[in-house]
């Protein structure tokens, strides 16, 4: 969101170079500042209290003694579909991501100080949708919600219901209610995040980190491909509207996958065994 901004204030009163060198810097700001305050564990930070380490560490769940199973957790369907489905998110993400700037530059003829003030509008819309989309989550699950329509089912139909505001925002004459309609399909898209980080902890609370990295490697596959895909299709043919096209067919399986075929059903292995307290709290 700062960046669009920032990135076109530094382009027009510097140059495209001096860009890469801020983030150069601002990257090494960020290292400096990590490791002086973040540590390995929570009762090794100074900051934490003792009635916050005894929530935190109730719910520790202890290491696992056995080789990863890759292979047994690729065979499932569970894993599988929510790979899948994220795989379609991340390609819609990344287009939008990448193209938006130039989209709006391009086709709808704004310059690039008005396309750093605009650009960054949508991704404010966004980090709304992703905290909404938690508290919505959390909220169901206590009103009495299964996990599986709080956690995957409400997601799904967030990602759907943003493809008729993306329709709309390509096809609008008008370059305000366009802007409009792209924050609101960005915010509705962004409801669907927590669902998907979060399901990975109910598939198997041990392999949160095996089962989310397949996830966001599925993700990030579709950001090789989604952007050139784009490209290929605004070079070849001069319409841009064709790549959010594409998008909105995309959006469609990739809401269906996640509604109809995302299980929050614990994924369970041989080899590791969910202790019965923390399973008690997952549920």
């Amino acid at each position: 969101m700062l960046a669009y901004p920032s990135t076109v204030w530094i382009i027009e009163h510097f140059s495209w170079e001096a860009v890469f060198y801020f983030n150069a810097v601002l990257g090494l700001v960020w290292v400096f500042l990590w490791m002086a305050y973040a540590t390995d564990t929570p009762r090794e930070h100074a900051a934490v209290t003792e009635e916050e380490l005894q929530v935190i560490e109730q719910g520790l769940v202890p290491k696992a003694a056995v080789a990863v199973p890759l292979r047994s957790l690729l065979r499932s369907p569970s894993i599988l579909f929510l790979c899948l489905s994220y795989m379609f998110f991340g390609f819609i993400a990344w287009i939008f991501i990448l193209w938006f700037p130039t989209y709006l530059r391009e086709a709808r003829g704004l310059s690039r100080l008005h396309m750093g003030l605009v650009g960054m509008l949508p991704t404010a819309a966004s980090f709304l949708g992703i905290v909404s989309g938690g508290v919505i989550s959390d909220a169901l699950l206590r009103r009495g919600v299964g996990v599986r329509t709080a956690r995957a089912r409400v997601p799904g139909l967030a990602v759907g219901l943003s493809l008729p505001f993306l329709l709309a925002a390509v096809t609008v004459p008008s370059v305000t209610f366009s802007i409009l309609l792209f924050i609101c399909f960005y915010f509705t898209l962004s409801l669907a995040v927590s669902g998907y980080w979060s399901i990975p902890l109910e598939l198997n609370p041990q392999l949160v980190g095996t089962i989310s990295g397949l996830m966001n490697a599925a993700g990030n596959l579709a950001g090789i491909f989604g952007p050139l895909t784009a490209g290929v299709i605004v070079a070849r043919t001069g319409n841009w509207e064709l790549p959010f096209y594409l998008v909105a067919v995309l959006g469609v399986c990739c809401g269906a996958l996640f509604f109809f075929f995302v299980s929050t059903k614990p994924v369970t292995v041989p080899a590791l065994a969910v202790p019965a307290t923390l399973q008690k709290a997952v549920e």
